[in-house]
């Protein structure tokens, strides 16, 4: 991907997304950068980068002012899709979030040639019920961390891939997945966690 972006990208939930854009008073839907560049996306449309500033670092094409229903309407889509809800903020800047990309593994550089930096895990990390788990399968295939796997027929969740995007649990036909604030790390007090 030609493009370098100029800013830092975290994970969150849809639930943190919603609770993002209740507090914004502008809002602005555009082109994502990486659909624009690789053309159709098999996930989703092209219009799923949301952004809290006219001048944010988001691709300006086919930008336009948007309502908060339109928001959060795209917040919904993004759940349909199975698109990962990765915040950004400035790179050098005060840390603000700028706005939130919905990405995926078809045409995300994140995630097709990991050419942007890792992203700061979110504040939840998955919890699995296992007694109820069907190990169905539909989480592993949407996980695009490769946090969830499937051997003959079992999940097996590996807890320290998970960055907490929460689509593992939009995704749950049984509703055996949950998303629960992450522990800190031992270097960091609860209060340094990361919080978006």
């Amino acid at each position: 991907m030609s493009w370098n972006p100029p800013v830092s990208h975290s994970v969150c939930t849809k639930d943190e997304a919603r609770e993002i854009v209740g507090v914004r008073d502008s809002l602005w839907i555009s082109t994502c950068w990486c659909r624009d560049e690789k053309g159709k996306c098999v996930r989703s449309p092209m219009d799923v980068c949301l952004s809290f500033r006219e001048d944010s670092p988001a691709n300006p094409a086919g930008m336009r002012e948007a309502t908060r229903d339109e928001a959060l309407a795209l917040i919904d889509d993004a759940c349909k899709w199975g698109l990962v809800s990765r915040p950004f903020a400035r790179k050098g800047g005060d840390g603000e979030i700028e706005g939130i990309c919905f990405c995926c593994d078809d045409c995300c550089a994140f995630f097709t040639a990991h050419t942007e930096d890792r992203p700061e895990r979110g504040r939840f990390i998955e919890s699995t019920i296992e007694g109820c788990c069907s190990s169905c399968g539909m989480c592993e295939r949407a996980c695009r961390f490769g946090a969830r796997m499937m051997d003959e027929g079992e999940l097996i969740v590996v807890r320290h891939r998970c960055y907490g995007c929460g689509v593992c649990a939009e995704t749950c036909p049984t509703n055996c997945i949950e998303m629960i604030p992450r522990a800190p790390r031992p270097s960091e007090s609860p209060h340094d966690a990361p919080n978006h």
